[in-house]
C-alpha cells in the first residue's frame, strides 16, 4: 500500500475506532496499545476482512477483547490462539463475544489450518510468534490463502526483522506514517490512552526484545494486493531455524490438515 495514496478514508477510519475504543472502557494491563489496535481496524474496515486471526493473546487479552468488540459491531469472526490453555479466560471471552473462538496451540499448525477453512479476505495479527519466525508464518499464511492485512507486534521497520517484513510485504508501515497527529482529535486520543495504558512504557533489552514506547508504535502494519504473493516465493527465506522455513511450514500443513481440523473442530465445538 502507498501511503501517499487514500490516506484521508484510512485516517478517518482510524479516528472512528479510536473513539469507539474508547467507549468500550476496556481494562488495559498489557499487550498490544489501544491506538496501535484502533489503526489495525481502520485498515481491516478499508480492506475489507471478513475474518480475523490472532496468536497470541496473553494473560490480560487485551487485544482478544478489543477484536471481540469489532466483531459485534461488524460480523467480522474472529479466531484468537494462544499456547496456554486458560479455561476460564477462554469461556470468558466465548461467552462475552459469540464470533470469537478461542484455540489453544501453536500458531505454526493453526493459522494456516483456520485461513484454510475461511472463504472471505483474511487479516493476521501475531503477537506471538515474534521477529523472524513470525515473518516467515505470515509469508506461509499470505502465499498460500487470501491474506489482505498482515500486522506483527513488536516489530520496529529499522529492526533486523522489521527490515525482512518490509522486504516480504512491500508497503509496510507504522500509524505514524498516516500523519494521524496532525488531527487535533487523534491527539486528543493519544492523551487518553496514555492514560489509560497508566503511562506504560520499558527500554529495549539486551536479548533484543523490544521495549514498548507511547511515542513510536511497533506493530508493523502491511496491506497485501491479492495474488501478489505465490508458492514460488515460499523458496525466498531459507535462513534461520528450518522449522520456520516457510516451504517446511507449508509442508507440513499440507500433511497434517486434515488432522489439525479435526482438532479445532473439536476444541470450537466444546467450546460451544
Amino acid at each position: 500500500m502507498q501511503i501517499a495514496e487514500n490516506v484521508q478514508p484510512l485516517q478517518s477510519a482510524i479516528f472512528r475506532w479510536a473513539a469507539s475504543l474508547k467507549s468500550w472502557n476496556l481494562a488495559w494491563e498489557t499487550g498490544i496499545y489501544p491506538g496501535e489496535m484502533a489503526a489495525f481496524l481502520g485498515v481491516c474496515e478499508m480492506a475489507g476482512v471478513r475474518t480475523i486471526i490472532e496468536s497470541g493473546r496473553g494473560d490480560h487479552a487485551y487485544s482478544t477483547r478489543v477484536l471481540g468488540e469489532y466483531s459485534e459491531r461488524t460480523g467480522v469472526a474472529v479466531y484468537s490462539i494462544d499456547l496456554v490453555p486458560n479455561a476460564k479466560q477462554i469461556a470468558d471471552l466465548e461467552d462475552r463475544y459469540p464470533q470469537l473462538r478461542c484455540l489453544v496451540g501453536s500458531a505454526f499448525d493453526f493459522v494456516p489450518v483456520v485461513a484454510a477453512r475461511q472463504s472471505g479476505p483474511l487479516a493476521l495479527l501475531l503477537d506471538g510468534p515474534k521477529m523472524r519466525p513470525a515473518n516467515r508464518l505470515s509469508m506461509m499464511v499470505s502465499a498460500v490463502f487470501n491474506v489482505v492485512v498482515v500486522a506483527h507486534h513488536n516489530c520496529p521497520l529499522e529492526s533486523p526483522w522489521g527490515k525482512e517484513f518490509a522486504e516480504v510485504f512491500p508497503g509496510a508501515f507504522h500509524y505514524e506514517d498516516l500523519m494521524l497527529a496532525q488531527a487535533e482529535e487523534w491527539r486528543a486520543f493519544k492523551t487518553w490512552e496514555r492514560d489509560c495504558v497508566k503511562s506504560y512504557e520499558i527500554s529495549d533489552e539486551d536479548d533484543g526484545t523490544v521495549g514498548r514506547s507511547l511515542e513510536m508504535s511497533s506493530l508493523a502494519v502491511a496491506r497485501l494486493e491479492r495474488c501478489r504473493y505465490t508458492k514460488k516465493r515460499l523458496f525466498s527465506l531459507w535462513q534461520g531455524d528450518p522449522r520456520h522455513n516457510p516451504l517446511m511450514l507449508y509442508a507440513k500443513w499440507r500433511l497434517q490438515n486434515g488432522s489439525l481440523s479435526k482438532c479445532i473442530g473439536q476444541q470450537t465445538a466444546s467450546s460451544s
